[in-house]
């Protein structure tokens, strides 16, 4: 791969991005950029041409009878609009130097589509460069890269996929980069105070981009649809960051906020759903709404700000994440946002509610007390006598101290002595199989099933919402989540889970879904369905893929599952 240092624009060529490493001549100057040094490129630049310009106007008499061969065009000296014609007509050209060139201004004019455009002393203009170039190096003393002047330049082949502006350049206008889908890599000049509206939207490869310590604004869109950026570093100058900036940035999983922000504007993060925690600096003053909606991943917001939150805040829809944990670092802030109930001030929460909700992940990034948890689930499937079906899994981050219906009826395990309680199945899976527990603790895995059978009576029948919860004026402390624990049985792995995890071939979930040979809550099924927060879910034992069954029944790891026999008018212990 060839790389050019300062004050160059550059083209890599995607082919050897992962073959050849980047390089430099040992004396610091520029490398030559003959693609027949290069192995493995596509096109092979044989002719290359170096010519020097004394006047404007005269490129094409200094190239000559070369013009329709040159495929390499070196340029020094100064050049304007009738030059570019004639770079325009040079039929095989796929690379140019001109970093010893200077782009002159005047009256004359070239012409792409049936427009004319004019030339700027020291300015990149749209249009300027022909698209099918897939190396350009731009002058030392460039001072503005003008609005759309590489908009959906991907050059032919190969394509360019790194970006090193000139430390001169002083502007990059409004999508001046929007749509090349092969940039990588952008480095900035250190001087430059702002990215303009849509400067590398739609730049779907960008995975890395410098930014100068002189940046003031990042405009809006400017890095919307940028779906390969997965972090990015902003300097304390910055201090407006535009609407959408990074709208869809799909891998985006941090950001470093600048300590002299004020402002955000709406849907900055919206649909990076891969970002899981930010933090806001003390220096925000004011922030837009929307700004994250559909981050389903982002589980903890960490306010250092006296700014008030705004009503939707997160978001005005229900595209978010409802087991976001907010933290406020002064207990003064005014949170009007009333989707946000997980709120953590100064390492203490009055309440944490939970959800199972799809996509709504939960994880704790720092330990904090609380005098309150819950977590509320809906059972619904039915039971049946001496069969293992309508099991449900669960596991929660803290441990629970009382379960109730949504009627007020007091529930407990089996076997638990909780005094008026109704009972239902709790198990956690051994080397032995299921066996009966009477206490949900924090971070394990079990199957939970509720009576729901008509042969029982109905003060015995649960269903619809339970709520679990914890409860202790002296605070409960949630630590940092870290490796959660899994349960080895016989056949397989029961693991605790409090992420949104996608179907998989290795994922195994309870069915939800009774067919002809399998009732709900059964057997737990690969690929079948996502696992949603708190829930458990299986992993094979098994060493392959290839060798993992398609499913795992819940009785064959179920030694006290009794035959079949008839229900009384009160559950048992030994019914399931």
């Amino acid at each position: 791969m060839k790389k050019i240092y300062s004050h160059l624009f550059t083209v890599i060529y995607a082919s050897l991005a992962l073959a050849i490493s980047a390089c430099s001549k040992s004396d610091g100057s520029s490398p030559t950029l003959s693609m027949d040094e290069t192995p493995n490129t596509k096109v092979e630049i044989r002719e290359i041409l170096e010519v020097e310009t004394d006047t404007v106007g005269t490129l094409g008499a200094k190239i000559g009878e070369k013009s329709s061969v040159v495929q390499k065009l070196i340029i020094n000296g100064p050049i304007d609009a009738v030059d570019v014609r004639t770079i325009h007509s040079l039929p095989q050209l796929l690379a140019i130097d001109m970093k010893n060139a200077t782009i002159c201004g005047g009256d004359s004019t070239f012409t792409y589509n049936n427009t004319a455009y004019k030339l700027y002393d020291n300015e990149v203009v749209r249009y300027m460069y022909p698209s099918r170039l897939s190396e350009i190096i731009l002058p030392d003393n460039l001072k503005v890269i003008n609005d759309h002047a590489f908009y959906k330049h991907n050059g032919s082949n190969p394509y360019f996929t790194e970006i090193i502006i000139p430390e001169s350049v002083e502007r990059i206008g409004e999508n001046a980069f929007s749509e090349c889908s092969y940039l990588q890599h952008v480095k900035l000049p250190e001087n430059l105070q702002k990215i303009e509206v849509n400067t590398f939207y739609k730049c779907s490869n960008l995975n890395s981009i410098e930014i100068g310590s002189k940046l003031k604004e990042i405009g809006t869109n400017a890095f919307m649809n940028c779906k390969a950026l997965e972090t990015i570093n902003i300097p304390n100058s910055v201090t407006s960051i535009g609407s959408q900036c990074f709208y869809q940035c799909t891998s985006l999983k941090s950001i470093t906020l600048s300590n002299t922000l004020n402002t955000v504007g709406h849907h900055c993060f919206a649909l990076c759903d891969k970002l899981t925690t930010i933090t806001f600096p003390p220096s925000i003053t004011s922030v837009d709404i929307d700004i994250f909606h559909g981050c389903y991943h982002l589980t903890s917001i960490f306010w250092e700000s006296k700014a008030t939150i705004p009503k939707n805040f997160s978001s005005s829809t229900n595209h978010k994440n409802q087991n976001l944990l907010l933290y406020l670092s002064n207990s003064n802030t005014l949170v009007l946002d009333t989707f946000i109930k997980n709120i953590v001030i100064n390492g203490i929460a009055d309440e944490i509610v939970l959800t199972s909700t799809s996509n709504s992940s939960f994880f704790v990034p720092q330990e904090f007390k609380t005098i309150k948890l819950s977590y509320t689930r809906n059972f619904a499937y039915p039971t049946y006598p001496g069969e293992a079906a309508g099991w449900r899994s669960i596991s929660l981050p803290f441990t629970v101290t009382s379960i109730t219906h949504s009627d007020g009826r007091v529930l407990a395990p089996f076997n638990a002595n909780v005094t008026g309680a109704k009972p239902f199945w709790l198990r956690r899976l051994t080397k032995n199989g299921f066996e009966n527990v009477t206490q949900i603790e924090a971070g394990v895995p079990y199957i939970i099933a509720m009576p729901n059978n008509e042969a029982y009576d109905d003060e015995y029948n649960i269903t619809g919402n339970v709520t679990f919860t914890a409860q202790n004026a002296q605070g409960i402390t949630i630590p940092v989540t870290s490796t959660l624990a899994s349960d080895i049985g016989p056949e397989f792995v029961l693991n605790c889970n409090y992420s949104y995890i996608p179907a998989s071939m290795t994922i195994y979930a309870l069915n939800e879904t009774a067919t002809n040979t399998q009732k709900a809550g059964s057997v737990f099924v690969r690929n079948e369905r996502a696992v949603l927060p708190f829930e458990g879910y299986v992993s094979s034992s098994a060493s392959s893929v290839s060798a993992s069954p398609s499913y795992y029944r819940i009785d064959n790891n179920m030694p006290v599952t009794r035959s079949n026999r008839p229900l009384g008018p009160i559950p048992t212990i030994e019914d399931m």
